[in-house]
């Protein structure tokens, strides 16, 4: 409510990625180390994703009727709370965060678990 005060309208927190949920079918097919998650597909140049190093996927591969880019990091937990998809972490961001935040995203990159500290930005309309 105070942000409708404020801004005239809601405001509602975003990483600035654009992200593919992970399968096992997925995990299988792309080799990845874990079975549940969030490939992070691309990054929004200057957006809070690509300040804090966040990577996307670099190489389009197909798999069965789907293109997708392989490579990016994948997102596995946000201020230590499991995200199994885009659901969890949607609703995550929605309810725990705030635009301006700082929060730790924890990933993990070429099989390597790691955290980066992101500040929300406004997902934008």
């Amino acid at each position: 409510m105070p942000e409708l005060i404020e801004f005239g309208r809601a405001r509602h927190p975003a990483l600035g990625i654009t992200i593919t949920n992970i399968s096992s079918r997925l995990a299988e097919a792309m080799d990845l180390p874990v079975e549940e998650g969030v490939l992070v597909q691309a990054v929004t140049r200057g957006g809070p994703a690509d300040r804090a190093g966040l990577r996307g996927g670099g190489q389009m591969v197909v798999i069965g009727n789907s293109s997708l880019l392989a490579g990016g990091d994948i997102i596995t937990a946000i201020d230590g709370q499991p995200m199994a998809d885009l659901d969890a972490l949607t609703a995550y961001l929605d309810t725990n965060t705030a635009v301006g935040q700082t929060v730790e995203v924890g990933i993990v990159r070429d099989g390597r678990e790691m955290t980066l500290s992101v500040t929300l930005g406004e997902l934008s309309s």
